[in-house]
């Protein structure tokens, strides 16, 4: 008999120093992934996916789903006109982390995904710095988080790797065209797929021993 197994999604989605363009580039982002989660979880009944969204703009935290099931969103609009101000985006993302997880009981059935939407500009963090969130981070991967980082910054692999991020993607600007954006949306819902074997074959490996 197959055992339910619960993927749970964390988005942090920073906008705090986006343009008017740039955050409707995200929001089409962001909805991409949704529908990549929506479609696995068509494909794979036996898996619960649940969706939890941090939103970091006009230097205010807050959380815009909480653990809400992947059938329960139809589309995500951010809420309000933006401000575009620089704020401490490291404890925001820090922070983000650490409040699911006291939020939430993590267990052995279970597998998290967390996706950045966010260029990582920081301004005025003062409890985490790169190096004490790549450490967080490097820890969380050993116990089955898995981590992606989304922006439009060239140098993002530096970035990623300064945070001990292995899976990135550069969100492109929509000036590009329609076939490349294609491509790039490809690329992360094969990137998912992946994600979701490699749960599947660590579950089969469980049970076989």
């Amino acid at each position: 008999m197959n055992q339910t197994k619960t993927i749970n999604h964390l988005f942090f989605i920073d906008t705090s120093t986006a343009s008017t363009g740039q955050r409707r580039l995200v929001q089409e982002q962001v909805n991409d992934m949704l529908d990549s989660i929506r479609n696995s979880h068509i494909d794979d009944i036996h898996s619960d996916h649940l969706v939890t969204a941090f939103l970091f703009e006009n230097n205010n935290l807050r959380c815009f789903y909480h653990q809400r099931s992947i059938q329960q969103i139809a589309h995500f609009v951010f809420p309000g006109e933006p401000t575009k101000k620089p704020g401490p985006v490291l404890d925001a993302l820090a922070t983000s982390i650490a409040t699911w997880r006291a939020m939430n009981r993590e267990g052995r059935n279970q597998n998290y995904h967390v996706t950045i939407f966010s260029p990582v500009r920081d301004s005025g963090s003062r409890k985490y710095s790169e190096c004490t969130l790549k450490s967080i981070i490097t820890s969380l991967k050993e116990n089955r988080w898995n981590f992606t980082l989304i922006n439009e910054t060239p140098l993002i692999s530096n970035l990623a790797k300064r945070l001990g991020i292995s899976n990135y993607y550069i969100c492109r600007k929509s000036t590009i065209s329609r076939d490349r954006n294609f491509m790039i949306r490809q690329l992360q819902r094969q990137w998912l797929d992946r994600q979701l074997d490699t749960s599947r074959s660590n579950e089969d490996m469980e049970y076989a021993a």
